[in-house]
């Protein structure tokens, strides 16, 4: 993925949910990607250990949550990877890859995977 296929798909997925599009800020450095709901902005580059495109979907999961359901004041695994997260990430991934099944499930934090398997999509 390029930084020009990650700002086209940004913009798409910021359409799909009727987001303000995020500014991308690109990073050959990084190797996890960042989102920044109260900055409105999402890091990410090539070097992502998901991979580009699933971790632009990850972060964007994360501006999603945090439009839908503001910060919560509970802990950091149930703010940020929590069931309300999870579900926020199947529908981006449901929109990008047209199925959540294909979305590498594998390549998510255990947390995530686990309450993802437990969820029927």
């Amino acid at each position: 993925m390029t930084e020009d296929d990650a700002k086209e798909m940004l913009a798409l997925l910021a359409s799909v949910f009727r987001m303000r599009r995020p500014r991308l800020v690109w990073s050959t450095r990084t190797r996890r990607g960042w989102a920044y709901p109260t900055l409105g902005y999402i890091k990410i580059g090539p070097r992502c250990r998901q991979g580009g495109e699933a971790s632009l979907v990850h972060e964007v999961a994360h501006l999603l949550a945090h439009k839908e359901y503001g910060r919560r004041r509970r802990g950091w695994r149930t703010d940020w990877h929590g069931p309300h997260f999870v579900d926020c990430l199947a529908r981006v991934a449901e929109a990008w890859y047209g199925n959540t099944d294909r979305y590498p499930w594998h390549t998510e934090y255990r947390s995530i995977a686990k309450v993802a398997m437990g969820m029927c999509y």
